[in-house]
């Protein structure tokens, strides 16, 4: 390209974007980058500003997801490896034992124990132990996910029952029992709304002594205890106890559907993975109330755990900033409140309190919460056997729907299972594996610009590789000026 026309690009490139004056910066600063969702930037920016006011050694250079190559194709598996790979530091939905087994994340226990001001006792108990493995820490969580039950006051009522203080599922499904009318057939009230059957299964599945909280666990699903479980929620349905949309009436009931029969009072309860609760409830002008439980105690049963968080990458070069820039992040960020103001809490006191998160509840929610929290027990690196509960679902509808004999729908799930344990190994054993003493290859951070420069932002809609290579060539050929690129939906 001859340089006018190269020029004329650099000059359309720059068109409108408004010159932003560097704060004075000491000689020597440090530059980290922090990856995570650049919908999300207009949270983190005023907490960057923040930390880099108080902190004018380091530069947080926040790097949105879409920037990194190769993401938008990567299995979620893969993904970690690519953001630990682009960023010092990011924030994350989850971590699992691979990313920890492959060292791709620092520990952050040693620079917990080392910081008083982190004041590690602000997390809800058991809530840093969440993603720990033999006493290391590899996720601060910035929220917890808190399983609930909605339900019809005013069924409850007319049905003269009420869940005890302390539930078991057991209990819970024999609330589904006695809440349920009509026949086979002809159902005018169902049980508990169960979304696509994991929970009546795994109630099931408990009860005939099969743990699903042992990932590393491979239980046979052709086996007398499967298919006692099997059977239980086969009947559970048949009888309108518990309403699988894609099983029960024919295996014909979309979400839509489902929630049409929870505004009309024919269904609960029901989790917080449906739109209607206490606020939509009110909203909507329902004629009833929408009340809110703990999820019962029980093996198998879902328990509050962490909902995205922040990791450091192994690949830093700079740990005692990048620990420095977490630390202040878990002490300021508070999540986006979820759609029913109750589900997602803070992982912090401090912040849950002055986020006004429990002023939001009324008694009963509160109690339903503080009932969950206290059962945070089970690492999420240890984790949960979902791969027994995908296989098994799609049997409910082959016996119920397809009348398949119960033992050919549980050999036909042992098989699913199997493709799927397989289909594992294989990922594992074909995706790239990274020692655990020796640190991830980081990419280079942008460098800051110097005193005296003029930094410009220039904002790009759509895939800013194109755009790279001659913003490269400008900041090369202009030392007085640095072009910045983003992407829109950073903004």
């Amino acid at each position: 390209m001859c340089k006018p026309l190269l020029l004329l690009v650099i000059l359309a490139l720059l068109a409108g974007c408004a010159p932003i004056a560097p704060p004075p910066t000491p000689s020597a600063v440090v530059t980290i980058r922090f990856a995570a969702d650049g919908l999300e930037q207009s949270r983190y920016q005023p907490i960057i500003d923040a930390f880099q006011q108080q902190n004018p050694d380091v530069r947080v250079e926040f790097v949105p997801f879409a920037n990194i190559a190769g993401i938008s194709s990567a299995s979620p598996e893969a993904q970690t490896s690519l953001i630990v790979r682009a960023a010092d530091t990011a924030a994350v939905l989850s971590v699992n034992q691979g990313d920890v087994n492959q060292g791709l994340l620092r520990d952050l226990a040693p620079f917990i124990a080392a910081d008083p001001a982190f004041a590690a006792d602000d997390f809800y108990a058991g809530a840093l132990e969440r993603d720990s493995a033999s006493g290391s820490v590899a996720l601060l969580p910035a929220a917890l996910r808190v399983p609930l039950l909605f339900y019809n006051r005013d069924r409850l009522a007319q049905a003269g029952a009420a869940p005890p203080p302390t539930w078991r599922s057991s209990d819970m499904l024999a609330l589904a029992e006695r809440l349920t009318s009509g026949s086979p057939g002809a159902i005018e009230h169902y049980g508990l709304l169960d979304q696509n059957g994991w929970a009546a299964l795994g109630v099931a599945l408990a009860a005939a002594g099969v743990d699903l909280q042992d990932p590393n666990a491979t239980p046979r699903l052709d086996t007398p205890a499967a298919r006692q479980a099997l059977e239980r929620v086969v009947g559970w349905v048949r009888s309108g106890t518990v309403l699988i949309p894609a099983v029960s009436a024919g295996g014909g009931l979309s979400q839509a559907q489902a929630e049409e029969l929870l505004r009309a009072g024919q269904v609960g309860p029901w989790s917080s993975s449906y739109g209607l609760n206490p606020r939509t409830a009110t909203d909507l002008n329902l004629p009833f109330q929408v009340g809110v439980l703990a999820m019962p105690t029980a093996p198998n049963a879902p328990f509050a755990h962490a909902a995205g968080g922040f990791v450091m990458s192994s690949g830093t070069q700079h740990p005692e900033a990048a620990w420095r820039w977490l630390s202040f992040l878990s002490r300021q960020y508070t999540p986006p409140a979820p759609d029913d103001g109750v589900s997602l809490l803070p992982a912090r006191r401090s912040l849950a309190e002055s986020s006004g998160y429990w002023g939001r509840l009324d008694a009963e929610a509160s109690e339903a919460v503080r009932a969950s929290l206290e059962r945070i027990a089970t690492p999420t690196v240890r984790g949960y056997n979902w791969q027994v509960l995908a296989a098994l679902a799609p049997s409910l509808n082959a016996v119920v729907n397809q009348n398949q004999p119960l033992d050919a729908a549980l050999s036909q799930a042992q098989a699913d299972y199997e493709q799927r344990l397989a289909a594992n190994q294989n990922a594992a054993a074909t995706a790239p594996t990274q020692a655990t003493n020796q640190p991830v290859a980081l990419a280079t951070a942008t460098p800051q610009a110097a005193q005296g420069v003029t930094s410009i932002r220039f904002t790009n809609i759509g895939n800013s590789d194109r755009f790279k290579a001659l913003v490269d060539v400008f900041n090369q050929q202009n030392s007085d000026v640095r072009v910045n690129l983003t992407d829109a939906q950073t903004r």
